[in-house]
């Protein structure tokens, strides 16, 4: 007699399907690592300037600029190294429901160390000397993109003050978005270098341009998303 497969015990117990809040939790793992990439070429290129500072040495061209002022760059690089670097793990929502106060002292970090970058940013946009292929365009894109993200900086912090945590949030993403168009113009800028128009001030403006617009318009999109799904208990921003 042939017993009834669908009375049978199970054998091997079934994997429960991940839920929501774990494929979410999984997916900004991998961005982190995205960011984290994006952010490697301008590290290593931060740290060779360092490198040519303290040495006298320029090994990358243009450095030859920094070196009667070295202070600007310097927390320049600093700053961004840690805004870009650390900033990655402030929009993780595992980390900040299982580490809040690591979330806050994180964060404290993350708002000096942009404000420094920007600042620093601003001041050498605005004193150092120009390469010849930053024309006037790039000098106001700068200048804007600049002021913006330490202006998106304060905002999100007095947000965060207020516990207006949605909007905390996206002003930090803005900020965060702008900072990381060093990562992104990596990768804009390579089809001019491949056209050989690397050293041109309009093209170059554009490419430039197109890292900071194409990472807003991101964050735009992950807000969206972020609307229109409830929060999680316990999540900050």
């Amino acid at each position: 007699m042939n017993a009834d497969p669908t009375h049978l015990p199970q054998i091997l117990p079934t994997k429960p399907a991940p839920s929501a809040a774990t494929r979410r939790d999984r997916a900004q793992g991998r961005l982190v690592w995205l960011l984290l990439g994006l952010t490697l070429v301008p590290a290593l290129a931060g740290m060779v300037r360092l490198f040519s500072l303290a040495t006298g040495v320029s090994l990358l061209p243009g450095s030859e600029r920094f070196f009667a002022a070295p202070v600007p760059v310097t927390i320049h690089i600093i700053g961004s190294l840690l805004f870009l670097g650390g900033g990655a793990f402030q929009f993780v929502d595992a980390l900040r429901r299982r580490y809040p106060r690591w979330h806050k002292m994180g964060g404290r970090v993350f708002v000096g160390a942009g404000l420094a970058s920007a600042l620093s940013g601003l001041w050498m946009n605005q004193f150092y000397a120009l390469p010849a292929h930053d024309g006037v365009a790039l000098y106001l894109m700068r200048l804007a993109f600049g002021a913006g993200m330490a202006a998106l900086l304060l905002a999100g912090l007095v947000r965060a003050m207020q516990r207006r945590f949605p909007a905390h949030r996206g002003h930090m993403l803005r900020s965060y978005a702008i900072g990381m168009g060093a990562g992104t113009q990596v990768l804009t800028t390579i089809p001019l270098a491949m056209l050989g128009l690397a050293d041109e001030p309009g093209p170059r403006a554009v490419a430039m341009g197109a890292g900071w617009i194409i990472n807003l318009l991101v964050v735009e999109l992950i807000l969206r998303r972020h609307q229109r799904r409830p929060a999680p208990v316990g999540a900050m921003a």
